[in-house]
């Protein structure tokens, strides 16, 4: 498969996830499936252009650059002109080749230099770190893994889900570790109300509305809610809501 196709392919699919984005009163936000994929993509495309265009190590850097660039936010997840600056770096790309056809290599044939094979690591650990790490990162802070948090949601059964809370879950971390607490300490009650509201359908108990109060009002009607804090363990108040949810805040039956 020739190179000028494997990127359009990149395009059509950075298209798509463009079209995708919601509109809200706050801004516009990235389909959570696609919050995963443009993180692959990324990191696909900054393999890609060192593996297989000469020369082109500055825009494998604006890649990566593009994408931590774009996740530096409340949220953590790829704002809308990141994604449009990855597209144009990818755009810019094929232009480039459609210039000069002879300045790459059909990707079977294309061997790595030691040169971009150095250039190629410096620029994945510009990369945000991946959630494994983070998590790990989490257990060694807090004392809290991945392992023991997703046992103290086993209710949550749906694997979508809990992908995602525990992707939320690092970027909080993050985002509270660089010194963003208020983007934090929103993400994170955002993964609280989630849990309590799925808690509730799974004791088939209904709230009174859709607010994060009323679930935990209907929790504590229910004797379903108790907060235990412990001071010595509290690095950060963002991350108190983690360690709340995994020390058995929610008494679930498993």
């Amino acid at each position: 498969m020739q190179v000028l196709q494997i990127l359009d392919r990149y395009v059509e699919e950075l298209n798509r996830i463009l079209g995708r984005f919601t509109k809200t009163s706050d801004g516009l936000h990235i389909a959570s499936k696609d919050g995963y994929r443009m993180r692959e993509i990324s990191t696909e495309l900054v393999d890609f252009i060192n593996d297989h265009i000469p020369d082109s190590a500055h825009h494998a850097s604006m890649v990566a650059d593009y994408y931590n660039q774009g996740i530096n936010n409340w949220s953590g997840s790829s704002s809308y002109a990141s994604v449009e600056r990855i597209r144009g770096v990818v755009t810019s790309t094929i232009t480039r080749i459609n210039r000069n056809p002879k300045m790459f290599s059909d990707v079977s044939n294309n061997k790595l230099s030691s040169t971009v094979k150095e250039k190629k690591r410096s620029d994945l650990k510009t990369m945000s770190p991946s959630i494994s790490s983070i998590w790990k990162e989490i257990e060694e802070v807090h004392s809290v893994s991945k392992k023991l948090f997703g046992r103290r949601i086993s209710f949550i059964s749906d694997s979508y889900k809990r992908k995602t809370i525990f992707r939320d879950v690092a970027h909080a971390y993050e985002l509270e570790k660089n010194g963003f607490s208020k983007p934090a300490v929103l993400l994170s009650g955002g993964v609280i109300e989630e849990i309590l509201r799925l808690f509730l359908n799974y004791k088939k108990i209904k709230a009174s509305n859709k607010r994060f109060e009323s679930y935990i009002d209907a929790c504590k009607d229910n004797d379903l809610l108790k907060i235990r804090i412990h001071k010595e363990n509290r690095d950060s108040d963002c991350f108190l809501g983690f360690n709340l949810s995994a020390n058995s805040c929610l008494q679930s039956d498993n």
